[in-house]
């Protein structure tokens, strides 16, 4: 296994960090990961004072944790990323591996995090890793956004000494950006201006999104929080088929139900079962596009012994009939 340990302090270059951990050159602010770990590159791009971006695209040989640790002097940079490579835990069915490879890729998660909040991410040997890391002081990020009337999760973020962790569903629009700049040439003219450019969109578009959600009062939370969180997230997604049961969720990851439903929807913006819905039919979009299912065996597999009433709710999600949506190319 490789762990990298690291604190996350405002002159941080997790270049640098990573350079000296594992003795790995550094040329042109861009480290190619050696033969004996791995291949591929991380690169870092610094885009103004208090604002910088690090590419991860790699694949390394064993399992590799990421332990991200508090600094000891505080400060007010924020840490975005944006993963385009989560795989849903999802066994709804036993699809070719052709099928399950498209549903597997088709998701991804953004992180939004202050600098306080310790995090360990583990990724799989062998497995593709694709994310972007974006810091940014809170006083830049509150001038990009000049946000007129903000709710409680732009207010929490942008507040000086706040502890938060958030994370957002990734739109088409954000996931096509993200392909745009895994393939751009910055060996061409003006590459870094274009860089900044679609980097500040990036943070464009998740704002947008993080608008839209209901306002709540924030209530502070922690690493265990966050991980007790993700495993509850997990646990839903693990059988669509089966509606999440509040009383087990809670008492396997050991929060109260009220504490694990607010913090839930502060965390992921929906509650747990809207949350569970909203996956549920896109794994139904996902099948009717692409695997051939017709509409009954859809909905079947997804634990609807109602076809009217998952015609019904796929409708209010898609604006179309599952038939429909299955014959629209």
């Amino acid at each position: 296994m490789i762990d990298f340990e690291f604190k996350v302090s405002a002159s941080f270059n997790f270049l640098e960090s990573f350079s000296k951990a594992f003795n790995v050159p550094v040329f042109d602010n861009t480290l190619v990961i050696p033969s004996k770990l791995g291949k591929g590159m991380i690169k870092f791009t610094p885009l103004e004072a208090g604002f910088k971006a690090v590419t991860h695209r790699y694949h390394l040989k064993q399992d590799f944790v990421m332990k991200r640790r508090a600094p000891d002097e505080s400060h007010d940079m924020i840490s975005i990323l944006f993963y385009t490579n989560e795989t849903p835990p999802t066994n709804v069915l036993n699809l070719p591996d052709k099928d399950r490879a498209l549903l597997d890729s088709r998701d991804s998660a953004i992180q939004i995090a202050s600098h306080d909040l310790d995090s360990d991410t583990r990724f799989a040997a062998n497995s593709a890793v694709n994310f972007i890391a974006v810091g940014i002081e809170k006083s830049l990020l509150t001038s990009l956004l000049e946000v007129s009337s903000a709710n409680s999760v732009v207010t929490t973020i942008t507040r000086p000494g706040t502890t938060f962790f958030y994370q957002e569903h990734m739109t088409l629009d954000i996931q096509k950006l993200l392909k745009h700049l895994a393939v751009y040439n910055d060996q061409e003219k003006l590459s870094k201006m274009y860089f900044k450019l679609k980097i500040t969109e990036l943070l464009y578009l998740l704002f947008s999104e993080l608008l839209k959600r209901e306002s709540q009062v924030h209530t502070p939370i922690n690493k265990m929080d966050v991980e007790n969180l993700m495993m509850i997230r997990e646990w839903i997604l693990k059988d669509l088929s089966k509606p999440p049961q509040l009383a087990e969720l809670a008492g396997k990851s050991g929060l109260s139900p009220t504490k694990m439903k607010q913090l839930f929807k502060q965390m992921y913006g929906d509650t747990i079962y809207n949350y569970y819905q909203k996956y549920r039919m896109e794994e139904a979009a996902f099948l009717l596009k692409h695997t051939g299912y017709a509409v009954s065996e859809t909905g079947y597999s997804l634990g609807f012994t109602n076809l009217s009433h998952f015609s019904r709710l796929f409708k209010r999600h898609y604006g179309l009939t599952p038939k429909k949506y299955a014959s629209v190319l």
